[in-house]
């Protein structure tokens, strides 16, 4: 028989709330790459202040923010 596995990162497709992600703010991976969170992508100042010109959406649940800009 076949055993089925859940991923070990497994990442729920609704709204979950995590009080430390959502404190958390932009951070560097890269030169070029931040991760950050829901508040972040919306903070259009903050976003211009990084030199961030493009925003990667990965979820299911939050809309995308500035497409105009």
């Amino acid at each position: 028989t076949m055993e089925v596995h859940k991923p070990l990162l497994y990442s729920p497709t609704n709204g979950v709330q995590e009080p430390e992600i959502e404190a958390a703010t932009a951070s560097q991976v890269l030169p070029f790459l931040y991760l950050g969170n829901e508040r972040d992508a919306k903070d259009l100042s903050r976003l211009k202040s990084l030199n961030i010109g493009y925003v990667l959406n990965v979820t299911s649940h939050v809309p995308q923010f500035y497409d105009d800009q």
